[in-house]
């Protein structure tokens, strides 16, 4: 379903840039982005994915090291995902958003080098399989500081809901020295809280730049570590309700995971052009 998804937004977004607009003229004095109360954009993240993971037993033993998993599995760096945004201004100063953006990479290799995975390893030269995927949800709640014709600056609190998964599949090479061929997976999921902050800047009622960040650094439920999503980018209001828009999009992970069935750690990047499609009512 999302590679359907990002294949219709590609083509609509190509369609939308290769039709004239209708001269430069508009019968609206601000830019949109300013004024509606409702505004979603639905697109394709060209993300580059780097994934360091840590999976030790129960109890989280400390001498497992890290592994860089893209490398181990020699997955592409390179990936193509569907995200979506939803933005709801309601009285004069507050407005809530809604952000979803999902990754699932994988592959099957020869390992050049062993991999610790809780207590047992997968040697070098064994042939493996495996899969890294998050899923985020983002709500947030802002209000608006400073506002004119032409700006917007708010701050507010948000949560990102995680939802992290991986698997290893091969021949493990266990205490007793002995191989066993299995599947290893591991998941988690929690809410961590952030703060945020956001600006909008109208150069006239069609073109407007804008820039988002939220961060979060702190201990909470069983992630420890620090979080940031943040992007950059501009919007072309090619008609009154509908906007075509580049971003560049920046999200961050990197924490210690101790509960669910993961002690470890996780440390996900994504970065990368955001190409999307924007209404506004």
């Amino acid at each position: 379903m999302p590679q359907t998804v990002n294949r219709c937004t590609t083509l609509a977004l190509a369609a939308l840039i290769a039709f004239p607009v209708s001269g430069f003229a508009t019968d609206w004095d601000q830019h949109p982005l300013l004024t509606d109360r409702w505004r979603v954009s639905l697109g394709s993240f060209f993300q580059n994915v780097d994934s360091d993971l840590r999976v030790a037993g129960a109890g989280g033993s400390i001498e497992i090291p890290e592994f860089d998993f893209d490398e181990a599995l020699k997955v592409s760096s390179d990936d193509t995902s569907f995200s979506g945004y939803l933005h709801w201004r309601f009285g004069s100063k507050w407005s809530t958003a809604f952000q979803y953006i999902e990754q699932k990479n994988g592959n099957t290799a020869i390992l050049e080098e062993d991999i610790t995975w809780e207590d047992d390893v997968l040697k070098a030269g064994a042939r493996a399989t495996g899969e890294v995927s998050s899923e985020v949800y983002r709500l947030f709640f802002g209000r608006t500081f400073s506002e004119g014709p032409n700006h917007e600056f708010g701050a507010g609190l948000g949560v990102h809901w995680l939802e992290l998964g991986a698997f290893l599949e091969g021949e493990f090479m266990l205490d007793d020295d002995s191989l066993l061929l299995e599947r290893r997976s591991v998941s988690a999921g929690a809410p961590l809280p952030n703060l945020g902050i956001w600006y909008i800047h109208a150069f006239s009622p069609r073109w407007a730049a804008h820039g988002r960040l939220d961060y979060f650094s702190a201990s909470f439920d069983e992630y420890s570590g620090w979080l940031a999503n943040g992007a950059v980018g501009v919007s072309f209001q090619a008609w009154r309700h509908v906007a075509v828009g580049l971003d560049y999009n920046y999200f961050e992970l990197d924490v210690d995971v101790d509960g669910g069935n993961w002690f470890g750690s996780a440390d996900f990047k994504r970065d990368g052009p955001f190409l999307h499609l924007t209404f506004t009512w």
